[in-house]
């Protein structure tokens, strides 16, 4: 008996080679797109799973290059900016040709555009703030912004300060770019008790030329002036010793480097000033005159509105008051002796 073998083939049937090239199916932001966010971040997605290695994003702002990170996942690219985006600007995005999936087919260049916000800027916050009393008169007004502005757009007429009821005040602006942050520095102190108001206008520009989303308006009160609540000797008084020192008693602390002989003065009849000793204290001064002065004579205390308080604050007026000297009557030295 003949005995046939008989041999199994076994094995799976070849599969077809890939030859499908890749494609972008989406892009996001989508092509056209208007009003996106500056710090969007764009997603690419493939038909695909494609190489990292072989995929090349191109972002432009105009014709400026937008720099960032591609991080490629299987079918998804994403490309996340640098820095945020420039507001009301074409961005153009352009994948590469070139890009291949993992059999090696090449994809072709795609690219989309879209437009970005524009977003007004806005205030953020104020020093010293809307309704702040007891303001000293040496402060200076400071405005927070959110985004970067442009400088030059701070002027008189754009970033009015003015005292209520008054004239606009006079001053220098300056911009921190860092802490995004204008300020105003008077050049004179404020006036005590005044109320001043703070005016930010729609010609406040950030750096791409977009106004400020609305008008401003703050308003602060400054602290009251200082004045003299007392005085020794008191104004008018008369028969004042002539060695008398002239004492001055203040509403509040002072500065006392303003207590001195070029704002605080005795004068007299002639106008003319006399050389004194100063001791400035917190809330006084004591000026004791350097010679004695004449007797049965007017002399006058002057205090001129460069003496300022401790916060700033100047004296609303020049102060004076006056006094006179004791009269010292005369003595007899000697008489004559008539003898009959």
């Amino acid at each position: 008996m003949a005995v046939t073998a008989l041999t199994a083939c076994s094995g799976s049937p070849s599969q077809p080679a890939d030859t499908i090239a890749p494609r972008v199916t989406a892009l996001s932001p989508e092509d056209g797109a208007v009003g996106v966010a500056l710090d969007e971040v764009v997603t690419i997605t493939f038909s695909e799973e494609v190489r990292a290695d072989t995929v090349g994003v191109a972002v432009q702002a105009g014709d400026v290059p937008v720099e960032g990170a591609l991080v490629v996942e299987g079918a998804t690219a994403t490309f996340t900016p640098g820095a945020l985006l420039p507001e009301a600007s074409e961005i153009r995005v352009t994948v590469q040709g070139g890009f291949r999936d993992l059999a090696g087919n090449e994809g072709v260049s795609v690219s989309a555009t879209f437009t970005t916000i524009r977003s007004a800027p806005t205030v953020v916050s104020t020093t010293p703030a809307d309704g702040a009393h007891n303001v000293p008169g040496n402060a200076a007004v400071s405005v927070v912004f959110s985004e970067a502005m442009d400088p030059a757009t701070f002027t008189a007429e754009t970033f009015i300060v003015r005292v209520q009821g008054g004239a606009d005040v006079a001053g220098a602006y300056a911009w921190d770019a860092r802490t995004r942050t204008a300020t105003f520095e008077p050049d004179t102190a404020w006036p005590g008790g005044a109320v001043i108001e703070v005016h930010l206008t729609t010609g406040i520009r950030d750096i791409s030329g977009i106004p400020l989303g609305a008008d401003t308006r703050v308003g602060f009160t400054i602290a009251n002036a200082p004045s003299v609540t007392a005085s020794s000797p008191p104004p008018n008084a008369v028969d004042v010793p002539l060695s008398a020192p002239i004492e001055l008693t203040f509403s509040e602390p002072m500065d006392t480097s303003t207590l001195t002989s070029a704002h605080v003065w005795i004068e007299d009849a002639q106008q003319q000033r006399l050389a004194a000793r100063y001791v400035p204290g917190a809330t006084s001064v004591t000026l004791t005159p350097q010679a004695p002065l004449e007797e049965s004579s007017v002399y006058t205390v002057v205090v001129t509105p460069n003496v300022t308080s401790a916060t700033g604050v100047p004296f609303a007026a020049t102060y004076r008051f006056s006094f006179t000297t004791l009269g010292i009557p005369p003595t007899v030295t000697s008489v004559p002796l008539y003898l009959p």
